[in-house]
């Protein structure tokens, strides 16, 4: 749990529009990032290093140390 400051406020709204995780654009970079974690041999690309990756050739290898910095970046915060 994280305190709120005083006086923040949310809006909620319903726009009444489906979203479908299994569809789309999602779908496409969960199994680009599936195929790159087993180009690299790792269940999961958040098992790797920044220092794992070569430097990216293909959009696979792109996509990875996207997702890998990205990671990284969170744990240094």
């Amino acid at each position: 749990m994280i305190p709120l400051p005083a006086g923040a406020h949310f809006w909620i709204f319903n726009t009444r529009k489906k979203h479908a995780l299994i569809d789309g654009l999602y779908a496409e970079r969960h199994r680009e990032c599936m195929e790159a974690a087993r180009e690299f041999g790792v269940a999961l690309l958040a098992d790797l290093q920044p220092s794992d990756l070569p430097t990216p050739t293909s959009n696979l290898q792109r996509r990875a140390k996207h997702v890998v910095e990205e990671i990284a970046g969170s744990k240094r915060r």
